[in-house]
C-alpha cells in the first residue's frame, strides 16, 4: 500500500489561492471560446466549399451564392459569433439518451449530402470533442455556446472519448450548421465584417438563438442586455 508521506504531495493537495483559481478559470474560458471560434472557421470553410460544388447545400439556395463568394477574411469575422455554429443534434435529447443508455441510436447512415464522408467524419469528430471539452471545463456556459438543453448536458457528459469517436464514424451525416431555417440570422453572421453591422449585436442575436431552447438560459442572456 502506498502512503502519502512526501512533503511535495502534501503541498500539491493544498487549495489554490483565489487569485490563481480566478486566473485559471479565465484561461479555461478563453481556451473554450478560442476552440469554438476555430471550429466555426472549419464549418464555414466546409460550407463555402460545399456551396461551390453540385452537392446539396444545407442552408438553402438563397445563401448558397453568398457562401460560395466568402473570402477567408469574411469567414474569420463570421466565426466570431460568440457561439458554436455547428450542430450534431444537441437539441435532440432522445438521441443522446439512446446512445448512453441503449448503446446505440437507431438512426444509421454514412451519407452526408453536403460533405464528402471523410470530411463529415472529421468535422463531426471535432464538434463532439470540442463540446466534450467545454462541458468539462466550463459546464456553466455549455448551454450558451453549444445550444444544449439541460437534458442533453447531463446525458452527454456520460460519454467518453471512445464513444465520441464511434459516433463520428457511424453518424457523420449528423453534422450540420445550426438554425437552417434562420436565413435572417445567417445573413447577419455573414455581414459581421461590414460597417453597417455591429459585431456585438450579431453576438447577442446568436446568444439568444442559442439559449432559446432553455427558458433559464434565455433569461440569463436577456438579463445581460
Amino acid at each position: 500500500m502506498n502512503h502519502r508521506s512526501d512533503a511535495g504531495d502534501d503541498e500539491a493537495l493544498r487549495p489554490l489561492p483565489r487569485g490563481v483559481l480566478t486566473g485559471l478559470c479565465s484561461h479555461l474560458l478563453s481556451d473554450s471560446l478560442s476552440a469554438v471560434v476555430e471550429l466555426n472557421g472549419q464549418l464555414l470553410d466546409a460550407l463555402s466549399s460545399s456551396a461551390q460544388t453540385a452537392r446539396e447545400f444545407p442552408l438553402g439556395p438563397k445563401l448558397r451564392a453568398r457562401f460560395a463568394a466568402l473570402s477567408a477574411l469574411q469567414r474569420r469575422h463570421a466565426a466570431q459569433s460568440g457561439v458554436l455554429l455547428a450542430d450534431v443534434g444537441f437539441s435532440n435529447s432522445d438521441r443522446w439518451h439512446s446512445l448512453v443508455f441503449d448503446g446505440e441510436h437507431l438512426d444509421h447512415g454514412m451519407y452526408c449530402e453536403w460533405l464528402a464522408v471523410e470530411d463529415a467524419v472529421a468535422l463531426t469528430s471535432t464538434v463532439l470533442l470540442v463540446a466534450w471539452h467545454i462541458l468539462r471545463v466550463r459546464p456553466s456556459i455549455a448551454g450558451f455556446l453549444l445550444g444544449m438543453p439541460e437534458s442533453t448536458v447531463s446525458t452527454f457528459r456520460q460519454l467518453g472519448v471512445a464513444d465520441l469517436t464511434r459516433v463520428a464514424r457511424r453518424h457523420p451525416h449528423w453534422v450540420r450548421p445550426r438554425w437552417p431555417d434562420r436565413l435572417d440570422l445567417w445573413s447577419s453572421i455573414l455581414d459581421a465584417d461590414t460597417s453597417s453591422q455591429d459585431p456585438a449585436s450579431v453576438v447577442l442575436r446568436c446568444l439568444k438563438a442559442s439559449a432559446g431552447l432553455s427558458s433559464r438560459l434565455l433569461l440569463s442572456v436577456e438579463s445581460t442586455v
